[in-house]
């Protein structure tokens, strides 16, 4: 969603306001059942992108599978004879998706630090 809402941010329109921007190619970017369940919601239930990004978050990332990602990077430690940029490296392959939407950068680099 980030990197759907960085391309959007490029395309400036003075007769179309930023919500019409990216809900319009939205249903592109879906496909299978992400794109079923879009094609399944009342007609006119959603009319801003907040809305459609918080139930499309709600629906395919539920708040207990977020917890669990959030928990596994929060206690992230090195292992011990881990050099430092193995670490990094293992930490990144655990910053999935959901968490880069969830978290902030400068907040998942804090949370390494601290680790």
């Amino acid at each position: 969603m980030r990197e759907f809402e960085e391309v959007c941010n490029t395309y400036n329109d003075l007769n179309c306001s930023m919500n019409t921007i990216r809900l319009k190619p939205f249903p592109f970017l879906l496909k299978d059942k992400a794109k079923t369940w879009l094609q399944n919601l009342r007609s006119g239930s959603i009319c801003a992108w907040d809305e459609m990004q918080q139930q499309f978050l709600k629906k395919f990332f539920p708040s207990h599978r977020t917890n669990s990602f959030k928990r596994q990077i929060t206690t992230f430690t090195q292992k011990p004879g881990e050099t430092f940029y193995q670490c990094w490296d293992r930490y990144r392959d655990c910053l999935i998706p959901i968490l880069i939407m969830v978290l902030k950068h400068r907040d998942w680099f804090n949370i390494f630090m601290k680790g």
